[in-house]
C-alpha cells in the first residue's frame, strides 16, 4: 500500500525545506501558520503523486483564506 503523503515546501533560513503531512489541509495549515509567524516563505503544496497542487498566487490566496478562517 502506498502512503498518501502531502508535502509543504518552503524557504526557511535560505534553504528549501519540505515537511510531510497526511492531508492537503494539514500541509496548507503548516505553511499558513509558519508564514504568519514570519518563519518561512511558502513555495508549494505537493500531492501524493508528486504533482504541485498549490503554488504562487493560488497558494497565497489559500493561505489568506486559511488565516481568515482560523
Amino acid at each position: 500500500m502506498v502512503e498518501q503523503v502531502y508535502k509543504a515546501r518552503s524557504w526557511r533560513y535560505f534553504e528549501e525545506d519540505e515537511q510531510e503531512f497526511d492531508t492537503q489541509g494539514e500541509a496548507l495549515g503548516f505553511l499558513a501558520s509558519s508564514w504568519a509567524a514570519s518563519d518561512c516563505s511558502p513555495i508549494s503544496v505537493v500531492g501524493p503523486d508528486g504533482q504541485v497542487i498549490l503554488s504562487g498566487d493560488a497558494l497565497q490566496a489559500e493561505i489568506m483564506k486559511y488565516l481568515e478562517a482560523n
